[in-house]
């Protein structure tokens, strides 16, 4: 009998689908649809979007870590595709949910409960979207919200011999997290979202209010929902529907049951790891990459569930001794690698090293070879910044230089501009051009120097596209946006 009954079930339910991964023939079907080879050698190279755990510059991470952000990455990008609604086949409408029906599967292979049921509403023409719980059928389909890409991606992650649990919040999100090695903890993993290692990102930036976040594995579960907040004392107060001690005996409880049959060593190895993540669960404020809203999903879909905001109070350039030595201060970000480089220095995630964003996305398309930075679909304009912040320091800039690159179709626009310390400049290109990239030279003193820009315009259903920023060829030259600020003493 357990503490918990109703928390028991769910638990044990939990740990019955991580079985799926567990299963050798369903692995190897993993193994067939993953490109291991290639992404080896890019968790390999020493450049490469592959390289980026988290969005603070900082150093490598371990060959195993970026194997797994290659991973996701790739997951992401090329695999498995987001679906809200199909669209008709006979008339091109976007077809409505009608309702759903209870589904009895031919084979345990399908294991669908339910199915959506759509209806096109200028021609009637019906589909249904079965929402598949088995991780190798998943692979064949390659579609579906965040259930189907948490559990796709998990099977993938335990293909590769990453150790993978299945996390679920009771506030309708799922996810994975994978135990790093060289960290020594368990690290948030979304493949959504495409984010490794940021565990706020759903408070701080979707607005969220998390009760119960459970993990499992097959050999384990854990409460993990400090993890994943930013206000304890408020996650404390909401965790109403069961008593902290009934929790933890029923944890305690069914890990028992789980690790009934295992070596004496594995206990002691999960046992070693549960003291040292209960030390871990309390975590730092979220940094700038865990301030964006929802990514996955139409603009319509996650306005209506409240999980879409502005990036703000984010990350500054302020020099390093280094660059105060040199008098210069220089960055560049790159859509194709999805990463800045700062000297030796790098950070993952267009979003790692922003000031303010809105209405923002990073998008690769795999057809035309092509990745850059576009409003999200359906938001009429967007803006992204970069700051520098000088103050405290004794310096000021003398002179910057902003080369940014973009690409406008139809009637799309973007357009630049630097602002220092109040004095705004649009950035229109001082006769310096290559490729689709402009260069101007400003001279400026400013403690604080803000680069900006807008996107807006185009028409019809691709309007979001047609105004773009360091558009490059995933397989060609690239073209980053790049920063140099000059410096000198404060007079």
């Amino acid at each position: 009998m357990y503490a918990a009954p109703a928390l028991a079930s769910q638990l044990l339910a939990a740990h019955e689908r991580t079985l799926f991964y567990e299963d050798p023939e369903t692995q190897k079907a993993a193994l067939n649809a993953i490109p291991v080879q290639r992404l080896r050698e890019e968790a390999g190279m020493s450049g490469g979007r592959s390289e980026a755990p988290t969005g603070a510059i900082e150093k490598r991470p371990a060959p195993a870590d970026r194997l797994l952000y290659a991973l996701l990455c790739w997951f992401k990008d090329e695999f498995f595709s987001w679906f809200d609604a199909p669209t008709c086949a006979r008339c091109s409408a976007q077809m409505a949910l009608v309702g759903r029906r209870q589904v009895s599967p031919v084979q345990p292979l399908e294991l669908a409960q339910h199915a959506e049921r759509f209806s096109c509403p200028r021609c009637g023409t019906a589909e249904e979207f079965p929402r598949y719980n088995h991780p190798r059928k998943l692979l064949e389909t390659r579609r579906g919200r965040c259930g189907e890409w948490a559990n796709c991606f998990a099977l993938c992650c335990r293909a590769l011999g990453f150790e993978t649990r299945f996390v679920e919040d009771q506030q309708d999100h799922v996810w994975t997290e994978v135990y790093s090695d060289a960290e020594r903890r368990w690290l948030h993993c979304d493949p959504c979202e495409r984010a490794l290692d940021q565990p706020h990102i759903y408070e701080a930036g979707w607005g969220k209010k998390h009760q119960y976040v459970l993990a499992a594995a097959c050999d384990e579960v854990a409460d993990v929902t400090f993890r994943y907040s930013v206000d304890f004392a408020a996650t404390a107060a909401r965790r109403r529907s069961y008593s902290e001690a009934a929790v933890a005996e029923t944890l305690g409880a069914v890990n028992r049951r789980l690790q009934r049959g295992l070596a004496e060593r594995r206990r002691q190895q999960l046992a070693e790891r549960r003291v040292r993540e209960l030390v871990l669960l309390l975590r730092p404020p979220p940094t700038v990459c865990e301030a964006p809203g929802r990514q996955s999903g139409s603009l319509v879909w996650r306005l209506a569930r409240g999980e879409t905001r502005p990036i703000s109070r984010g990350f500054v350039f302020r020099p390093t001794e280094e660059e105060r030595a040199q008098r210069r201060l220089q960055w560049s970000y790159s859509a194709v690698e999805d990463r800045y480089r700062r000297g030796a220095q790098w950070a993952a995630g267009w979003a790692s090293c922003v000031y303010s964003a809105e209405a923002v996305q990073r998008k690769v398309e795999r057809d035309w070879h092509q990745a850059y930075l576009c409003r999200t679909e359906g938001a009429a304009a967007g803006s992204v910044s970069w700051r520098v912040d000088l103050n405290g320091t004794g310096l000021t800039t003398e002179k910057v230089r902003v080369r940014h690159p973009a690409a406008e179709f139809g009637s799309g626009r973007a357009r630049w501009s630097l602002n220092g310390d109040g004095l705004t400049v649009p950035l229109t290109g001082d006769g310096s051009v290559e490729g689709s990239s402009v260069t101007d030279t400003v001279t400026l003193e400013a403690e604080t120097v803000t680069v900006t820009a807008w996107l807006d315009g185009g028409d019809g259903a691709n309007a979001f596209q047609q105004s773009q920023l360091c558009r490059a060829p995933l397989d060609g030259p690239d073209s980053p946006l790049e920063v140099t600020v000059w410096l000198k003493e404060e007079v």
